[in-house]
């Protein structure tokens, strides 16, 4: 989504996050995908690790296309 996301920017400076979320939430494509944005204030702690089960349970698979870089996340294995 990022070709279309950087084709609604043309060029407006990214001078806060509002604008960004701004720009990013109003960018559809031509068969009418859309993009919700929304700032995220949590802070997050670092360093937690998690258990292999617990991994696996996201159900998390690599995509057919460009696999190491695309994946789908699932609700049901």
């Amino acid at each position: 989504m990022f070709c279309y996301i950087i084709s609604h920017w043309k060029g407006q400076p990214l001078i806060d996050v509002e604008t960004v979320i701004q720009l990013i939430g109003i960018t559809t494509t031509t068969t009418g995908l859309k993009i919700i944005c929304v700032k995220d204030d949590i802070v997050y702690e670092i360093g937690i690790k998690i258990s292999d089960e617990d991994f696996v349970a996201i159900n998390i698979k690599n995509a057919k296309y460009l696999p190491t870089w695309n994946y789908l996340i699932s609700r049901s294995k």
